[in-house]
């Protein structure tokens, strides 16, 4: 920013006769000139509030030259924000012309003797705080110097005296890098933990579809139904290349029912004994 510079400590006021040779044109042209300079040498910054000072007012008194420019447009082609020079004019105690034409009413307001000016950052301790601002950037600074700058923020904020906005950046970034930190670490994929859930849960739907404890009840069901029983003979072949005695299983569930089947004469030897 323009205000970057350092400010001289006083400013005479100039004699305005003495420039009513230049044109707009040559007071715009100056102050760009003299901007150029005016972080190296600061005598050169007189000069451009001196300027500023001088065409601000011929401006408001309707100088012949001037009648086609308003401050607005002047501190525009300047490159600079048209309340700057107030300030400057404040700073220095430069007794100008008040006009409603010339000056914003927002800032005539701030200007108004009766109350505070906004606080502003002095020109030096601003510029310091752009090298500052440029370490920090460039990682020249420790994490526990930059705690101090942090901490010298939140007291700020906390007593009132820095708006809670200051913060909201910092305090946004903190919030983030924690929920980095907390996420934990992905499990690995457990292939053999899967195939046993979805073991359990198909042999838990198979008896219950045998006991005939459900059955197909939609066209729908009635299609992934013949889909299963069809995918049954694969599951046996890799039931069998795993090592499972499927012949052995088939021949136990065989004898079994047939050993729980009684004859005609041990049903009517029970049936006695009972009566």
């Amino acid at each position: 920013m323009r205000e970057t510079f350092f400010l001289p400590e006083s400013i005479q006021e100039p004699e305005i006769f003495q420039y009513d040779e230049w044109t707009p044109e040559s007071f715009i042209q100056q102050i760009n000139k003299q901007t150029k300079h005016i972080e190296r040498l600061k005598p050169k910054v007189e000069d451009v509030i001196m300027l500023f000072w001088v065409a601000h007012e011929k401006i408001v008194n309707k100088h012949p030259d001037w009648t086609d420019w308003t401050w607005g447009k002047f501190c525009e082609e300047c490159g600079y924000n048209e309340n700057t020079p107030y300030r400057w004019f404040q700073k220095y105690g430069l007794d100008y012309t008040r006009s409603d034409s010339a000056e914003p009413a927002r800032q005539s307001k701030k200007l108004d003797k009766d109350k505070p000016l906004k606080k502003q950052t002095k020109p030096e301790v601003k510029f310091q705080l752009e090298q500052a601002v440029q370490a920090i950037k460039e990682e020249q600074i420790s994490d526990d110097d930059l705690k101090q700058v942090g901490d010298a923020i939140a007291d700020k904020i906390k007593g009132g005296q820095a708006a809670p906005r200051v913060g909201t950046r910092v305090s946004t970034a903190v919030k983030h890098s924690q929920k980095k930190k907390e996420v934990p670490e992905p499990k690995a994929i457990d292939n053999f933990e899967r195939i046993r859930k979805s073991i359990r849960y198909s042999i838990e739907g198979l008896t219950a579809w045998a006991d005939k404890r459900m059955k197909p009840e939609t066209e729908d069901e009635a299609v992934a139904a013949r889909a299963i029983l069809a995918s049954g003979a694969n599951m046996i072949i890799q039931y069998a290349r795993l090592g499972l005695d499927i012949q052995g299983i088939l021949q136990t569930f065989v004898e079994g029912d047939s050993k729980n089947e009684l004859s005609e004469e041990e049903k009517f030897h029970r049936a006695k004994q009972v009566n």
